[in-house]
């Protein structure tokens, strides 16, 4: 049972069709007519397990996803995703300004913690 729980942990923001739509515009950085592909057909972190059997091929025979380099992007951040490669960053730490004048102001901050891909 823990194996489950720990894959949806890896899963993170990508439980609706909205957050997986974003990650695919944002994170994937595929144009937003792929993403909107992901939304109206309601694809959720639950559907990436289908998505990645057989090298993808639902990506281009059911959803109409054509151009084969988006397929395979589409397949390797899912992958990453799945193995718990990249997260959502927690928020900067310290963080704190400095009026410098009327027209500045100085901002400083130490960088949250996150893996590195998407």
């Amino acid at each position: 049972m823990s194996d489950v729980l720990d894959y949806w942990m890896q899963l993170e923001s990508l439980l609706t069709a909205e957050e997986v739509r974003d990650w695919i515009v944002y994170a994937v950085q595929l144009p937003k007519s792929v993403g909107q592909i992901f939304l109206e057909n309601g694809i959720t972190g639950y559907d990436f397990l289908e998505i990645i059997e057989n090298g993808g091929n639902v990506l281009r025979d059911e959803l109409g996803v054509e151009k084969s380099s988006f397929i395979n992007k589409i397949v390797k951040h899912i992958q990453a995703r799945m193995l718990g490669i990249g997260s959502i960053p927690e928020s900067p730490k310290n963080f704190s300004y400095k009026l410098e004048s009327c027209k500045t102001v100085s901002f400083s901050w130490s960088k949250g913690k996150a893996r590195v891909f998407p």
